[in-house]
């Protein structure tokens, strides 16, 4: 009781009861988490090397080559903070040391078809097919024909018409 007739400050803080739901949250998830089980997150961070989710109370994170089958350079090409997405579990590594947390390793890649699944069917031997150079080798091109497909134009099949090539950027440009 304040006797100086003045009403007492009185600080309370969320922080506490917040944390302790989130803790219970967490608990309830990972009972739940099972390689190759369907989870629902939100991106938080976007990294060079992939995404984080937060899949309610426990983060899981995205490499950046499960994030599709076609190449991604960074995984702001694909995604967005605070973007909703569907992933598949792929493991989880136990945590290291007293204070490290288990690692969640999360997949979009899984649940996308994949490309190469029918490709001699789609691009049946002897055909003739258009795609785009996307790497320049000194042996040949790598071609994309579709997301996720890529093919080698060989060196040699540069310099038919006639004449010697001696890397794929005298004949080819990336882009083109």
């Amino acid at each position: 009781y304040d006797t100086s007739g003045r009403t007492p400050d009185l600080v309370l803080s969320r922080r506490a009861l917040l944390e302790e739901e989130n803790r219970r949250k967490a608990e309830s998830l990972r009972e739940k988490l099972v390689p190759g089980a369907v989870l629902h997150g939100v991106v938080t961070t976007l990294k060079d090397y992939g995404a984080f989710v937060d899949l309610g109370g426990v983060e899981g994170m995205i490499h950046v080559s499960e994030l599709g089958f076609a190449r991604v350079g960074k995984p702001s090409d694909v995604l967005t903070v605070g973007q909703p997405v569907e992933v598949v579990l792929l493991k989880i590594t136990p945590p290291e040391g007293p204070k490290g947390q288990e690692r969640i390793a999360l997949s979009l890649k899984a649940l996308e078809r994949d490309p190469w699944q029918d490709v001699s069917d789609r691009f049946p031997a002897g055909r003739r097919l258009n795609g785009t150079v996307m790497r320049l080798e000194s042996f040949g091109a790598f071609l994309e024909l579709e997301p996720g497909v890529e093919g080698l134009l060989h060196i040699s099949e540069l310099a038919a018409g006639g004449g010697h090539v001696h890397h794929a950027k005298d004949k080819a440009k990336v882009g083109q």
